[in-house]
């Protein structure tokens, strides 16, 4: 019988594994239930808020209990996920790791793109959608090869303006990777750039790259 960590043995809190469900909560499997024996894992796994978890670094998301109890995502691997604040420190200390803006042009030129200059680095910026048609740029991992100013990354982050996209990028991004016999561990920053919409309908107010006070700069 396979258990969740069994799936994902990197992200535990002691001998538990934790996934992130889709209400953004933390959950943690009861004690003896399985993958297969979770029916409604929102219903049986027990809620656990981030700040029981201080030393919890990343959490799995997307998991789903499919037939058999397989674990599904969008690319059949494992997609995780890192605040930003958590990205930042990262990116400061690993000199492998890179940050890939995948929102389109119109964005990073009105909204703005995150500024590495502080710690030595700049964003990598690639559509992973195109203006207006938003559909997937089949060359997107070409691209964000080409402008690669480094070694081969160990570790990759993906940003767009709210994590949706960034995901998907992610996910693509990890498969070719692999494919192409140099892993990357690829990370979405949850939240993006701009965040959730508000009460009134405005993004940079509830979370975010911008709200979390992390550097930025306008074209």
């Amino acid at each position: 019988m396979n258990c969740l960590h069994d799936f994902c043995p990197e992200f535990t809190i002691g001998r538990t594994s934790i996934y992130l469900s889709r209400f953004n909560a933390l959950m943690v499997p009861q004690v003896g239930k399985s993958v297969r024996k979770l029916k409604n894992p929102t219903r049986d796994a027990l809620p656990v808020r981030a700040n029981q978890c201080k030393n919890t670094r990343a959490v799995l998301v997307g998991f789903r209990t499919g037939g058999g109890g397989r674990v599904n995502s969008a690319s059949q691997g494992e997609i995780s996920e890192w605040t930003p604040d958590l990205v930042w420190e990262e990116l400061a200390g690993n000199p492998a790791s890179i940050l890939v803006d995948v929102r389109t042009k119109p964005e990073w030129s009105f909204v703005g793109i995150p500024d590495l200059s502080g710690i030595g680095k700049t964003a990598i910026l690639a559509e992973w959608r195109s203006y207006p048609r938003m559909k997937p740029n089949p060359a997107f991992c070409e691209e964000v090869e080409s402008r690669l100013e480094q070694e081969w990354p160990d570790t990759a982050f993906f940003i767009c303006r709210s994590g949706t996209r960034s995901r998907e990028a992610a996910a693509v991004f990890s498969e070719a990777s692999r494919r192409n016999g140099r892993p990357v561990r690829c990370i979405n920053v949850a939240e993006g750039f701009e965040g959730d919409l508000d009460m009134s309908a405005r993004r940079a107010t509830r979370n975010g790259w911008k709200f979390r006070g992390l550097s930025w700069k306008q074209s």
